[in-house]
């Protein structure tokens, strides 16, 4: 079959790559987006027909993401740091390049789910490998990879949540049901060892999506579901993570407390709090275009040199994704940005979508509230692995769906 058809199993192959190892493994998640990029160049002739026969919703989010970047150059005006601004550009780019990789993907019979759920179920044990790793070698947590802490600890949350949604709605066997509950444990480990809260606060979110999924739609019962629950917590509760939940925890009640008496800034959370609170000073002085991108840094030197916050250290982001569209790229960006990336492709999975491939459309589901709720407490956008991570699982399982309706017919 890979002789039959070798540029599916080239592409399905790449999926698997950017599953398995994108957030462990240097450049993987930026080559095999490089690659279906080059790849979609080869079809440009076939855009215009593939642009006709997609939904009129897919249309509007893939117009966001080229809206997102002219954004980026509309505020170029209130741009103070060129070499900054270059470089968070390329940042905005990837977004953009979401489009020809969606329309060539759209338009091909490609079945990557089947590469995409191998690469997720290799991803927990390689994972958990590397953080481990790196706890022994650093002597003590954060367990992460070659990328940072948040990134990688978010990739194995969204990796872990991803791998509850193919038990829910897919018949395995045995054997493979229980190498996908220990490579999602393996995951969950990773993720609370690498010490990222942002994926902490994603996970009741996401156990409360599959709860509301398995007793409505897989016909589990309640009292099943409530068991499953509880020997997941009492698992967490016996395991050494628990001393990392809680210990992070008590600190962040701690640095909230400090933040809110004035005693300090310069803590985890008494930071973040405190660059989203001159993060709204910022975006004041530009409000329409915003101070453009890569200029927070300096805005946020000049507000500690008049007295706000002095004792914050230095940051480039907001550590938060609302925030950092907002005073980077003011009203116009923020009314881009979150139809594009969150209220469309909800809309989209909610109304356009047919019941045929529960897992493909939960998935999607999964991942939209995952990278949302994740950017509440990091600026992800300005990270470019989990960039193309994103750019790569968006356009794979969005592609993937299957219409409830279109004059078209089915493309895949």
């Amino acid at each position: 079959e890979a002789q039959q058809k070798p540029l599916e199993y080239f592409i399905g192959f790449c999926v698997f790559l950017i599953a398995a190892f994108g957030a462990v493994v240097k450049d993987v998640a930026s080559a095999v987006f490089l690659i279906f990029i080059l790849t979609s160049m080869f079809y440009i002739r076939q855009w215009p027909r593939t642009w006709r026969c997609i939904s009129q919703i897919e249309k509007l989010f893939l117009t966001g993401f080229l809206l997102y970047l002219a954004s980026g150059f509309l505020s170029y005006i209130n741009v103070a740091d060129d070499y900054e601004y270059i470089k968070h550009m390329g940042r905005y780019l990837r977004f953009a390049l979401i489009v020809p990789v969606y329309l060539f993907l759209a338009n091909s019979k490609f079945e990557l789910t089947r590469f995409f759920i191998s690469g997720i179920v290799v991803s927990g044990p390689v994972y958990l490998v590397f953080a481990l790793l790196t706890i022994y070698i650093n002597q003590g947590p954060p367990g992460q990879s070659y990328y940072h802490h948040i990134l990688f600890g978010d990739t194995a949350m969204l990796n872990s949540a991803l791998m509850m949604v193919f038990l829910l709605t897919r018949k395995f066997t045995f054997s493979i049901r229980l190498l996908i509950i220990i490579s999602m444990f393996c995951g969950l480990y990773a993720s609370v060892l690498s010490t990222a809260r942002g994926a902490w606060i994603t996970a009741p979110v996401i156990i409360g999506i599959l709860v509301w999924y398995a007793v409505k739609s897989a016909g589990i019962g309640v009292k099943k579901v409530g068991f499953i629950i509880v020997a997941v917590i009492i698992v967490i509760s016996l395991s050494p993570a628990m001393d990392i939940l809680s210990k992070r925890y008590t600190e962040a009640i701690n640095e909230i407390k400090l933040f809110y008496s004035g005693e300090g800034f310069e803590t985890s959370v008494g930071g973040r709090l405190a660059l989203w609170d001159v993060a709204i000073d910022i975006w004041k002085e530009n409000p329409v275009l915003g101070t453009g991108p890569g200029d927070y840094d300096d805005d946020l030197v000049v507000h500690k040199d008049q007295g706000r916050y002095p004792t914050v250290a230095p940051h480039k982001t907001t550590h938060n994704i609302y925030l950092q569209v907002l005073v980077s790229n003011g009203l116009v960006g923020i009314l881009i940005f979150l139809p594009t990336l969150i209220f469309l492709p909800l809309f989209y999975i909610r109304r356009e979508v047919s019941d045929s491939k529960q897992l493909e459309k939960l998935s999607a589901l999964i991942l939209i509230v995952s990278v949302a709720i994740f950017g509440l407490t990091e600026s992800w956008i300005l990270r470019a692995p989990f960039v193309a991570i994103f750019a790569v699982y968006f356009a794979v399982l969005f592609t993937s769906l299957d219409k409830a309706d279109s004059s078209c017919g089915k493309l895949r």
